[in-house]
């Protein structure tokens, strides 16, 4: 059927939105700042998603549980809860509302598409179908 064309039409609504969303919050500038990260874990195929104020003490738990850091930037937990609706209605649940998710292709392309950081996984994808 017509798979693509829906994902591509519901992902550019859902990016206006977000990109609304934000501009219209007015306490988007209050909000403390942190970092929004994603960690792989490659035994479980799961990739974690996240905000947090302290990045050392997260990324030392994660790598004691075998993650490894895929990506991190400034943001808000505003961000964050955005990112995880967005997501739930574009069909990824989250395992037991801790930011896991089943890795997939289709979920790192929709990350991608939301600007989400990914690192390199985004640009493995792509070089693996040239």
């Amino acid at each position: 059927m017509y798979y693509l064309d829906y994902e591509k039409a519901i992902t550019s609504y859902l990016s206006q939105t977000i990109t609304e969303l934000a501009l219209i919050s007015p306490n988007h500038s209050k909000l403390p700042k942190g970092f929004i990260y994603t960690f792989l874990c490659r035994v479980k195929m799961e990739v974690k998603i996240g905000h947090t104020f302290n990045m050392c003490l997260m990324k030392e738990n994660m790598e004691d549980k075998g993650s490894i850091l895929i990506g991190k930037r400034n943001g808000n937990l505003n961000e964050f809860s955005v990112l995880q609706s967005t997501l739930y209605e574009l069909g990824h649940e989250e395992k037991m509302l801790e930011g896991y998710y089943n890795y997939s292709n289709i979920l790192i392309r929709h990350l991608n598409l939301l600007g989400w950081p990914i690192g390199d996984l985004g640009k493995l994808r792509i070089q693996k179908r040239m």
